[in-house]
């Protein structure tokens, strides 16, 4: 019997993409919404629900599966070397974990945001979220 690809799959495929290097709270976020926004032919139907919040979309499920995926020793979860914020990175250096599960066209975009997202500064990240997706700066303590 073959696995279905959940939302979990997706969210460790994120983590995988980056190569060793880690995501931050907000790339993760970001990341993780725009898969469900720009590919929603292909995410599972158990994908994360957002909501605006104070730096855009955010989901806490999304936190909760990689404390799942902490435990079954996929990541690593670790404070950022200032010590202000976690850290995401996986335990393992390949993009193609179980890759079997993620449909190429998903894999193709999930790697190319995760490059994109990485490239980008805090502000810029967010300000590109709030540009494409307004809707969800309307809760925003961020001014950037």
């Amino acid at each position: 019997m073959c696995k279905e690809l959940g939302r979990i799959d997706v969210l460790l495929r994120i983590i995988t993409s980056a190569e060793g290097d880690p995501l931050s709270p907000v790339q993760l976020q970001k990341v993780a919404f725009l898969i469900g926004e720009e590919c929603r032919d292909y995410v599972p139907p158990d994908y994360y629900e957002f909501v605006a919040y104070d730096y855009g979309p955010f989901c806490a499920d999304i936190y909760k599966d990689t404390e799942k995926l902490q435990q079954e020793g996929l990541i690593t979860i670790d404070l950022n070397s200032e010590g202000r914020w976690k850290e995401y990175r996986a335990a393992f250096r390949s993009r193609n974990h179980d890759a079997s599960l993620i449909p190429p066209p998903l894999a193709d975009y999930i790697n190319r945001v995760v490059d994109w997202a990485m490239s980008l500064s805090f502000r810029e990240l967010v300000s590109t979220i709030y540009h494409l997706y307004p809707d969800y700066a309307r809760n925003s303590i961020f001014r950037g």
